[in-house]
């Protein structure tokens, strides 16, 4: 089984699952099979049958030894078995390669190799060597979630064979879709379907984690939950474009192969090119799909540019932006990319802060690397990975204010600071206590908490950061407000606020910038 990844293990009944020929004598069960059953389903691998034998005396006697419903599309009848299985692993939508056929008869074995290339065979395997052999680790599914995917699947092509065609069953199913572009949100998910998922995976892109993470930040990303009147199936799908419209991801999960929800995903979002890898299970089609509805609603694109590419912008800050770059996207004459916090395993990741603005070109990567392995709150590609410096942009949309409350530590033997929560006790003791302990003794042990930064290293910070933003780039500051506006932002807070407007105010007149 060397190299293979075994999804699907599909049984002979007779003298090979259990012990005894069904249509001759009494047959007996083979305790260890069915424990290697349960076991493989408690890995995500499936199980099958592909047996010459009658359905119903078959089915009875799995029923008693309380196994049945453990097989997914069983296959027990008098036909040969070379096809019938090259027709299972069509109904399941998996590859002859990640299959393994268990048999006692070598010309049944041989029949099944020659109508599936690349398939498994053996006469028998046994529990132990499969919790030895890699091929068989699959992924812990101890809720058995992927076989109660695969039940859907049987049911769904059952309810299939009772309409006259495939369109009228789809029209039936009514198939609900959403787009969602808080793709930072999912991040892991997303991750896993872009490195797992090879059927409906049309563009077959697998960058490194990091790099997805900063793909988000730079293009149009979308992923793509579906539901119908046989389930939720969740998260389907993601699809991410370039400013070119290129699409950089398209890919779907092989459980809505054959629902067509590619293909309208690929027309509302005006036919991007998608450009195939490989090989895939499935087409673009062109037909106008009307059987599919989108619970949130996209606006259909036009086919052809729909950025103006002599218009970029950047806009950094906190999250409170977001609402900023809903409105900003909205118009086509701009393409926008942002740097805003997000979080990452749970925790608040800041993107805007100057100190380590500064520090994604002057700081040695192995002092930035030490940093984020240690800090809980740092994440590499988004506290250190800015494109302000760049001079991709036209203009910068620059949110200053994560500066006026932030505190700070300094390295004992580096010198270096560390940005985190705000600079006030009950604020440092209160995020101190959603670090992990790793985080809380890196700092104690190399840190000095010193406080708030002064206004004058605020403006030294600020005058660096614009004199490295070519000249070429327009930028425009967002400040503080100067409003006591609730209790939690009080007196003290706001007295901060205006000290650091007044040293904003002075460096545009320096620089005759924009406030």
């Amino acid at each position: 089984m060397e190299n293979r990844q075994i999804k699907i293990v599909i049984w002979d009944l007779d003298n090979t699952f259990w012990d005894g020929t069904l249509s001759e004598e009494t047959v007996k069960e083979i305790p260890e099979n069915i424990e290697l059953v349960k076991y493989l389903t408690s890995r995500g691998i499936m199980n099958s049958i592909c047996s010459k034998n009658d359905y119903n005396k078959a089915k009875k006697i799995l029923v008693d030894f309380g196994i049945f419903d453990f097989f997914v599309f069983p296959h027990i009848s008098w036909f040969p078995k070379g096809e019938q299985i090259k027709e299972l692993l069509n109904q399941c939508s998996l590859r002859a390669v990640n299959a393994l056929f268990l048999d006692d008869n070598v010309s049944n074995r041989k029949e099944v190799e020659f109508y599936n290339p690349g398939i498994a065979t053996r006469d028998i395997i046994s529990l132990s060597t499969v919790r030895e052999d890699p091929a068989f680790e699959g992924k812990n599914d101890f809720n058995h979630s992927r076989l109660a995917n695969y039940k859907l699947l049987e049911k769904k092509q059952n309810d299939k064979k009772q309409h006259s065609n495939n369109i009228t069953f789809l029209k039936q199913s009514k198939i609900n879709i959403s787009l969602n572009e808080d793709c930072i949100n999912h991040v892991d998910r997303l991750y896993e379907l872009i490195t797992r998922t090879n059927q409906l995976n049309y563009t077959k892109n697998r960058p490194s984690f990091d790099d997805f993470i900063n793909s988000l930040q730079r293009n149009e990303s979308y992923y793509i939950t579906a539901s119908d009147r046989h389930d939720d199936y969740g998260i389907v799908g993601f699809v991410q474009i370039d400013m070119k419209e290129n699409a950089l991801h398209f890919l779907f999960s092989c459980r809505v192969l054959g629902m067509n929800i590619d293909s309208f995903v690929w027309q509302i979002l005006g036919r991007p090119n998608v450009s195939i890898v490989g090989d895939i299970s499935s087409h673009l089609l062109d037909d106008e799909i009307n059987y599919i509805a989108c619970c949130k609603e996209v606006k259909k694109k036009e086919s052809g540019s729909i950025f103006n590419k002599n218009k970029k912008i950047l806009i950094v800050g906190g999250c409170d932006l977001e609402q900023t770059f809903f409105y900003l996207k909205q118009s086509r004459g701009y393409f926008i990319d942002t740097e805003f916090n997000k979080i990452v395993n749970g925790y608040d990741i800041r993107a805007s802060d100057l100190c380590n603005i500064l520090y994604s070109s002057s700081l040695p990567e192995y002092v930035k690397d030490e940093m984020c392995d240690n800090i809980c709150f740092y994440y590499k590609s988004i506290t250190f990975g800015t494109n302000m410096f760049t001079g991709k942009y036209d203009t910068i949309i620059l949110s200053v204010v994560d500066d006026y409350i932030r505190g700070f530590y300094q390295s004992k033997s580096k010198g270096n600071l560390v940005a985190l929560f705000g600079y006030w006790k009950d604020d440092q003791v209160f995020w101190r206590s959603k670090c992990d302990k790793r985080t809380i003794d890196y700092l104690d042990n190399n840190y000095v908490f010193v406080g708030r930064q002064s206004e004058n290293r605020f403006k030294e910070n600020l005058l660096e950061v614009i004199d490295k933003i070519p000249n070429s780039t327009q930028i425009l500051l967002l400040n503080g407000c100067e409003i006591d506006v609730s209790e939690t932002i009080g007196k003290d807070r706001v007295e901060r606020n205006e000290k650091m407007n007044r040293v904003v105010d002075e460096v545009c007149s320096i620089r005759e910038m924009f406030l």
